[in-house]
């Protein structure tokens, strides 16, 4: 990527491309190649570019899987800020609008050819961001699940350093999805399924068992904390990262583990809980774009299930997921 205090920037009527690697996924909408970058120079110099080729070059397949979960995002940022627009006072629309315009910004949006309109003799290719005419809640709750499936599914063709954050992407959408249908009424899509037996061995490693025991031994002292009818679902959540911690073991990974895990420095309204959710999840998936297919989606369908409030899951983020 040039520096736009060196080069001039490209005339309109040359096209931009998103550069899609796996250091610069956050860029892949603004980044320009070097096609790009000489026509800059060209056209600092005076030439012209009436006889020359602007077609863009075909896109990789991982560039058009990135496309589409972009105008995926798009679409679902739009709907949701069209029903905030006729519902002011219902923050879950704000909520989802806020969610899929970060998720439109870490994919780097949605690629257009000629921003500024195409030259003489060329079309930019149709995109669609455009809210359905009569959007509902329910065809936002679609909306998202078809988002966040289209994350995961776009993960296979990612460079694996990648991987993660389409991963992040798919959770933060099923998150946004489940939290507005459980807020207007409508069937909930749930987490994907899986077993904690897959999941385990999916993750496996030692860092993954170091982490999951230290979340597990923080979980249990906010559950020593609580009053005792309040504690069920705090102890079925120890006992799932209890059998998650077997299913590591039982592929053979060195059991690492320390007797006591320190107690982190909490923030202000950090919880050890809220603490240990954000570790573990974002362990989970680092160790996602290591697995395959079947492997991530057993991985992102444990890492839902550890979220059982919609106050624990606002507080994801992937910016935060991803470090």
């Amino acid at each position: 990527m040039h520096n736009s205090d060196s080069l001039p920037e490209a005339p309109d009527s040359v096209p931009t491309k998103p550069i899609y690697n796996g250091s610069a996924l956050r860029f892949a909408g603004s980044a320009i190649v070097g096609i790009a970058i000489f026509a800059g120079v060209l056209a600092a110099m005076g030439a012209r570019f009436d006889n020359q080729n602007a077609t863009p070059d075909s896109p990789f397949t991982a560039e058009v899987a990135r496309q589409d979960v972009a105008e995926l995002a798009a679409i679902a940022q739009s709907s949701a800020t069209s029903l905030a627009s006729a519902d002011a006072n219902n923050e879950t629309f704000a909520t989802v609008a806020a969610g899929a315009a970060e998720i439109t910004d870490v994919l780097g949006g949605v690629w257009v050819a000629w921003p500024s309109g195409a030259p003489s003799g060329y079309t930019n290719d149709p995109v669609n961001t455009a809210a359905p005419a009569d959007v509902t809640s329910a065809d936002l709750v679609s909306q998202l699940v078809e988002l966040s499936d289209a994350a995961l599914s776009a993960s296979d063709n990612a460079a694996q350093s990648d991987r993660a954050t389409y991963n992040a992407v798919a959770l933060l959408s099923r998150f946004l999805a489940i939290d507005l249908a459980n807020t207007e009424g409508v069937d909930s899509p749930g987490c994907w399924d899986f077993t904690i037996n897959a999941a385990g061995s999916a993750a496996a490693s030692e860092t993954t068992l170091e982490v999951a025991d230290a979340a597990r031994q923080w979980f249990e002292t906010d559950a020593s904390n609580m009053a005792v009818g309040d504690r069920d679902d705090q102890l079925a959540r120890i006992d799932s990262v209890s059998r998650f911690e077997e299913a590591i073991l039982e592929t053979g990974t060195k059991d690492s583990r320390e007797a006591f895990a320190a107690y982190p420095d909490l923030a202000e309204k950090e919880t050890l809980t809220s603490v240990a959710l954000g570790k573990l999840s974002s362990q989970l998936l680092n160790a996602s774009a290591q697995a395959d297919s079947d492997g991530r989606q057993a991985i992102l369908g444990y890492t839902c299930s550890l979220y059982l409030s919609s106050g624990e899951r606002s507080t994801f983020s992937i910016a935060d997921a991803s470090n």
